[in-house]
């Protein structure tokens, strides 16, 4: 037999090569660099994304550490005359009458009388009128927050309604009583309450979308903070009364 020329021999070397073959083997090759990408791509996400959360959650911590200025006692005060709480009224005569309920709800309302100890300095530089001096700290005014004149003036005229005393032994027109109707007409006149109230029959006008008033918690504390304990006993020693 003749010899194979070098064009014959490459020929054979092609054709015993196994084309299917090497396409599964190409197929399974790019599958592991696709998994492969895939595998370094889901990788690099995750290590960004801790290190991202890692970032923000250190400048978080470092926010919540800085150290932050409380509200001055003037701008606190203050807060207390915003008119940002939403109240719908509900109606309860039974805490107008005579019951054990209705002692503890008003003897709850007027836990404190309003009586405060502010700096003489402070008070002045408002623009509020001169007080007595605290007779117990040194540069303080005693002063009575407005609100709760008014709840001891309610207070008075609601007993007063619910006396079973005869108009000879307790009058209901007595000058307490009558300063006390005076004055809640004034409080009503300074802070008039424009909501406009709806009605179903043109005689009763209660429907509305609720009261826009002042946070009475915010001022309950603020009070409670500055409250003359010794006030009491202070008028009692003085009148022998409290």
């Amino acid at each position: 037999m003749a010899p194979l020329t070098r064009i014959e021999k490459e020929y054979h070397a092609l054709a015993q090569e196994d084309p299917v073959a090497s396409d599964d083997e190409y197929l399974r090759e790019e599958v592991r660099k696709t998994s492969r990408n895939q595998c370094i791509r889901i990788t690099i996400y995750l290590v960004i994304e801790a290190l991202v959360f890692i970032s923000v959650f250190f400048i978080y911590e470092r926010y919540q550490a800085i150290p932050r200025d409380k509200p001055s006692f003037t701008e606190r005060y203050f807060r207390l005359q915003d008119y940002n709480q939403t109240v719908h009224f509900t109606e309860n005569v039974e805490l107008m009458r005579k019951s054990s309920n209705s002692t503890k709800f008003w003897m709850d309302l007027q836990a404190t009388s309003g009586i405060v100890s502010v700096p003489t300095e402070w008070a002045l530089g408002l623009g509020f009128s001169p007080s007595r001096q605290s007779p117990e700290t040194p540069g303080h005014s005693i002063y009575q927050l407005d609100m709760y004149h008014s709840l001891h003036c309610l207070y008075h005229i609601r007993n007063r309604l619910m006396s079973k005393l005869p108009l000879d032994v307790w009058p209901r027109d007595d000058v307490h009583s009558l300063h006390c109707v005076d004055f809640l007409r004034q409080q009503i006149l300074c802070h008039g309450d424009t909501t406009l109230q709806g009605t179903d029959d043109f005689l009763h006008f209660a429907k509305n979308p609720g009261h826009l008033c002042r946070d009475t918690q915010a001022i309950r504390t603020w009070v409670e903070e500055r409250n003359w304990a010794g006030h009491g006993k202070w008028i009692e020693d003085k009148y022998g009364v409290v």
